[in-house]
């Protein structure tokens, strides 16, 4: 089939394709036609619960400096590392 027949198949035709068989298009019903019922509704337990830690633009700026140095805007390397120490304790407060 085409990309162009498959955007074009109408509604409740799919193409199914199963291991060791040619794909093969057909009608299917959805699964409230057939009478099916859950009992409960299926629920993923969230897994996004992670501590999630900012960077203000000073810090940033401080890292892109250190790592791409410019002359005239090189910050001394006590003056850096004074300001990040500085950082990270502001973090953990």
């Amino acid at each position: 089939m085409t990309v162009d027949e498959l955007k074009s198949m109408r509604k409740g035709h799919f193409v199914v394709m199963k291991t060791g068989c040619y794909p093969m298009k057909t009608r299917l019903k959805l699964f409230f036609k057939w009478v099916i019922k859950f009992e409960e509704a299926y629920v993923i337990e969230e897994q996004a619960e992670r501590k999630v830690l900012y960077a203000d633009r000073a810090e940033l700026d401080a890292e892109i400096l250190k790592k791409f140095p410019q002359e005239g805007r090189l910050l001394s390397l006590r003056t850096m590392k004074r300001w990040l120490k500085n950082v990270r304790l502001r973090r953990e407060k």
